[in-house]
């Protein structure tokens, strides 16, 4: 397979067809995750609005106990794939970045990073009032709670106009991925820009920050499915 080649030209190709067999991995893990990000949405059902009251908010706790918590699960798994996803997409980038002397791959983990926190406080305060299963809270500590969890997962929406905007920056600047690979996170990065208004603005506005979120799943199963056949045509 690597017959006249030297020594340093066969360690060369051995680190590139490891990274290529990575990759084709992290693109398998960005699949796993997005199976397992909606079945946690289908799981959780339809959650009440914060206007709504803390009356609304205890009944849908109790209400299909076994499903939300079977979807809290989900969204506790999911930390697994999606680490090994991001590891496996943030190699290009940084490649790019030694070569090029820039910082987008830097931008792009900080965005994930702070994805991942916001979504992790949003995560631990909806575990917290499962736990209790709606019942055995004031509600004061359950409007706490809950406004707590929209926190958390209005910054992750946050968050993902910047790493969404860093990858396409760097695509279109240095062309380390598929064009549509930017253009496509160019968009993303849109309608994750709008979760500020779930921050910002008490009008139905707000909620089309939600967006994001689908954004972000369909982003990461069109990349995830492009890695791994991107790979195999280059392992046929």
């Amino acid at each position: 397979m690597f017959g006249g080649k030297s020594s340093s030209e066969h360690l060369e190709l051995r680190g590139r067809y490891a990274t290529v067999d990575f990759k084709k991995v992290a693109g398998w893990a960005g699949i796993i995750t997005v199976v397992l990000f909606v079945l946690n949405l289908i799981l959780s059902g339809n959650p009440p609005a914060p206007e709504d009251g803390v009356g609304a908010m205890s009944d849908y706790l109790a209400d299909n106990e076994g499903l939300h918590n079977l979807g809290f699960l989900f969204a506790v798994i999911v930390v697994i794939p999606i680490t090994v996803f991001f590891a496996g997409f943030l190699i290009p980038f940084f490649r790019s970045d030694r070569e090029h002397n820039e910082a987008f791959g830097v931008i792009i983990f900080a965005g994930f990073l702070v994805f991942g926190v916001g979504a992790g406080i949003g995560q631990a305060a909806t575990g917290a009032m499962l736990l209790r299963g709606g019942g055995g809270l004031s509600d004061s500590t359950l409007q706490a709670l809950w406004d707590l969890q929209a926190m958390g997962y209005g910054s992750a929406l946050i968050a993902v106009t910047v790493f969404a905007g860093g990858v396409a920056m760097a695509v279109s600047r240095r062309g380390v991925m598929a064009a549509w690979v930017g253009r496509l996170s160019a968009l993303v990065s849109l309608m994750g820009l709008l979760g500020l208004f779930t921050l910002l603005s008490d009008s139905n506005l707000g909620l089309l920050g939600y967006a994001g979120f689908l954004g972000v799943i369909v982003w990461t199963l069109a990349v995830s499915v492009n890695m791994v056949r991107e790979l195999e045509s280059v392992g046929s």
